[in-house]
């Protein structure tokens, strides 16, 4: 029983073994079946996590898609409710903002005359055709709106068309400004170009415009009383009898023109091109008293501004008057036109309020009968007298008197000449002097006590012998005997100082700043300092910088786009 036993347990433990053994590899399966359940566990939660990050970047790119659906649909709301605003916005007061919109903003003439824009807003002229392209309620609104059709311009090009279709083309789109302006008042820029210089090509160019003016002016003078603003310039010359016995339109039309009564007429400015025989001999009739007494202008009211080159608009004292006149500007480029000063002076008469004079010319005659007519006083306020024999008859002795002048521009050559009357001398607050400013010149202009702006621009140093020293700059330096105490703009330009004159300019900023400071200048005679400069390439780096330092933004380089000194 003992073996039996024996043999039992051991068959047992043999059992038992066996069936551990059975266990651990049961066991050790279920670890890896664990271990693999716990790394699907793991992958099912990174799984999850980038499905929650992929929902998220979802939700975030429905609700951006959402809100850019939201902003197309205001959006498309808004322009539902534009167009609808556009188609029924009132007439009256859609006409008055277009008419706001279109007045042209006229350039300066002043520049090369190659410039084909020069003198042309080409903004203002395409601007109403942008208008009416907008929709059918503004083009029904703009159609009606004469005001904004009322900037016509003639640019060169359209005088210079070689082929009749093209001619023909413009004056139909001429003839539509016309129809569409309705009654409003006229804009009317006319640019042309004489181009070539052999007398045959000049001939066939003139010959053209002949051809254009004529029908052009046609048109124009069946429309004067309409008209307020008259800028035609012409350039180019015509010289060397290159155009002898055929006709300038341009001259004659003009002549019509001015004839018309211009009631809403505001500003004129004419260029025809400089004088040949036919145009001076054209011009002389014109200036015939006979002729033009009283027919130029015969009804301006309104006229402001008179520019002419090489074109005289005179009137007689029996004209009628031209009560809003206040600038008058006249350059004659020939000295060969036999003008006299009362061509001038029945003008000046005419014209109670003008307050701007500018003169550029070089051959102005004295005549017996212009005594008679001359004013014994003037109301103007800004003077230019530019050229050699102009002041003869303005500020030489017995010099018109003006009470009220401010400014004056002169050529250096007419100061020794100058009648400084004591009005001028207390009154004058800005000069102007093209030329050399001698010695001489100083001592007759210091006097000027009143003088605030002082600008010097030209050739100066064409000097007969070498310089010590300049006699401008020292005199401004002068403290025991100041000149111009009330100087704080100074303006010096086309001074090419010989070596060693340099500095003069940054050496009157220093100087008159101390003085203005100090107790040693006698109070009533202390000038101001100087808080504004002007200067050109003439002035060298250096006393560029050294101006820069000394006034800031107060110094300017003439001719630069910025204020900046150029290193």
């Amino acid at each position: 029983m003992a073996l039996g036993g024996r043999g039992a347990l051991l068959n047992r433990l043999y059992a038992s073994v066996e069936a551990l053994g059975a266990v651990n590899v049961e066991l050790d399966n279920t670890e890896i079946s664990r271990a693999h359940a716990r790394q699907s566990v793991d992958d099912a939660r990174a799984a999850l996590r980038a499905a929650e990050g992929e929902l998220t970047l979802a939700n975030l790119r429905a609700a951006s898609l959402e809100a850019h659906r939201a902003g197309l649909v205001e959006n498309i709301d808004a322009s539902r409710v534009a167009l609808g605003t556009m188609s029924t916005f009132p007439s009256d007061v859609l006409g008055l903002i277009f008419e706001a919109v279109c007045p042209p903003i006229m350039p300066p003439v002043e520049g090369s005359s190659k410039d084909p824009d020069r003198g042309i807003d080409w903004e203002a002229v395409v601007r109403p055709f942008r208008l009416v392209a907008v929709c059918r309620h503004w083009r029904a609104v703009g159609l009606e709106s004469g005001r904004i059709w009322s900037y016509i311009v003639i640019p060169e090009k359209a005088t210079t068309y070689s082929s009749d279709e093209r001619q023909q083309s413009f004056f139909r789109h001429f003839d539509l400004l016309l129809v569409r302006s309705r009654s409003a008042p006229l804009d009317i820029v006319l640019r042309a170009t004489v181009g070539p210089v052999d007398a045959d090509s000049i001939r066939r160019r003139l010959h053209h415009h002949n051809a254009v003016f004529s029908e052009l002016f046609r048109k124009l003078i069946r429309r004067a009383s309409r008209i307020r603003l008259l800028f035609l310039h012409r350039y180019g010359i015509y010289s060397l009898g290159s155009v002898d016995g055929l006709p300038d339109v341009l001259v004659t039309s003009i002549s019509d023109l001015l004839r018309c009564p211009t009631p809403l007429l505001e500003n004129i400015s004419l260029m025809t091109g400089s004088f040949n025989p036919t145009l001076k001999s054209n011009t002389e009739r014109l200036l015939d008293p006979a002729i033009i007494s009283p027919t130029f202008l015969p009804q301006a009211p309104l006229l402001s501004s008179i520019q002419l080159v090489d074109w005289l608009v005179a009137f007689p004292s029996s004209h009628p008057g031209l009560p809003s006149l206040n600038t008058y500007e006249f350059r004659a480029m020939s000295n060969g036109l036999g003008l006299s000063f009362h061509h001038f002076w029945d003008t000046f008469a005419v014209a109670v309020n003008l307050h701007t004079v500018k003169f550029a010319l070089w051959a102005l005659h004295a005549l017996n009968s212009d005594v008679p007519r001359r004013p014994d006083s003037l109301p103007i306020t800004s003077l230019e007298l530019l050229g050699y024999t102009p002041t003869n008859g303005f500020l030489n002795d017995p010099p018109v008197l003006l009470p009220q002048l401010r400014t004056l521009s002169v050529a250096a050559l007419a100061i020794p000449t100058l009648a400084l009357t004591h009005t001028m001398v207390q009154g004058l607050t800005a000069l102007t002097i093209l030329g050399e400013m001698s010695a001489d010149n100083i001592l007759r202009l210091r006097q000027l006590a009143a003088l605030e702006r002082f600008t010097l621009n030209g050739d100066q140093e064409h000097w007969d012998e070498p310089r010590s020293s300049d006699p401008l700059f020292d005199a401004l330096c002068d403290m025991e005997d100041v000149m111009w105490p009330r100087l704080q703009f100074l303006s010096v330009v086309c001074r090419d100082l010989e070596p060693g004159l340099e500095g003069g300019l940054s050496r009157v900023v220093s100087t008159r700043a101390r003085a203005s400071q100090s107790d040693s200048v006698i109070a009533g005679t202390r000038p101001r300092a100087i808080i504004e400069v002007e200067y050109d390439d003439s002035i060298p780096v250096w006393e560029a910088m050294q101006l820069r330092a000394l006034l800031g933004g107060g110094c300017k380089r003439v001719g630069s786009s910025d204020d900046e000194v150029a290193t």
